[in-house]
This record gives structure tokens, C-alpha cells and sequence, in this order.
């Protein structure tokens, strides 16, 4: 996990990282709505999305 580090600048990279998890959350549930009948397809790029965002 990572820790608020006393960074200066506008934004620490622990809340640029959660800003972007909070825009995958929000993108996962209009992909969930969108592609119900395809929720393997779809949870296989949430993943990689999840993954990507916090790497």
C-alpha cells in the first residue's frame, strides 16, 4: 500500500492513483451495464484496466 508522502506540488502521486481507481470504478459500472451479456469479455479489461491504473 502506498503512503502519503509529504510531496509538494498540487497533487501527491497517491491521489493522482486514486483519482484514476476512482474513474476505472466509474467506467467499470457503465461497462457492466452496457455489456451484461458479456461480463467475461468485460471483467477480462476490468482487470487489465485495474491493473494498468495501479501499476
Amino acid at each position: 500500500m502506498e503512503q502519503f508522502l509529504p510531496i509538494s506540488g498540487s497533487e501527491t502521486r497517491t491521489e493522482k492513483t486514486h483519482r484514476i481507481q476512482t474513474y476505472v470504478y466509474k467506467f467499470k459500472v457503465i461497462q457492466i451495464r452496457s455489456f451484461t451479456q458479456r461480463p467475461r469479455l468485460t471483467e477480462s479489461f476490468l482487470q487489465t484496466a485495474i491493473t494498468t491504473a495501479t501499476s
